[in-house]
């Protein structure tokens, strides 16, 4: 008989973790509805410039697309060039800071997790590490 990929055990583990994670994820959610709008592009250009100062990512290629709909935030690479993307209820000056520190950890040499052999593993590493570090610096400037 062939073991499933997962078991009961990782399962109630998994459940666990994302449990513990919500009250975080509340706190997220009202402190950024606290933050200051994005209303324009040349407000997100702006935003982005200052966290480039900030976080000293000045020799870093960083564009921003503001969407007409709700995006909370997403980063990604693409030939040594970052883009953040946010919109809607989304776009705030939070969400920019937030995205701008996992920039920053990636230039700095910071990996992201490795792969694990169970989704409650990742998600704790990611939870643990990745997240908690770009929302300390998101709300508090806190720069680990």
């Amino acid at each position: 008989m062939e073991k499933p990929p997962y078991s009961i055990g990782k399962g109630i583990g998994l459940f666990f973790v994302l449990l513990a994670s919500i009250p975080f994820s509340a706190t997220v959610v009202i402190l950024d509805t606290l933050s200051k709008q994005i209303k324009s592009q040349s407000q997100l250009e702006e935003e982005i410039l200052k966290e480039k100062e900030r976080l000293k990512l000045d020799n870093v290629s960083i564009s921003g697309e503001l969407l007409p709909s709700h995006c909370d935030g997403i980063c990604y690479v693409h030939d040594g060039r970052y883009k953040i993307l946010v919109g809607g209820a989304g776009a705030t000056a939070s969400a920019i800071r937030h995205e701008m520190k996992h920039i920053r950890n990636r230039v700095s040499g910071r990996e992201w997790p490795k792969p694990a052999e169970n989704l409650a593993e990742l998600t704790l590493a990611m939870y643990s590490r990745e997240e908690l570090s770009a929302t300390l610096y998101q709300f508090f400037r806190i720069n680990l």
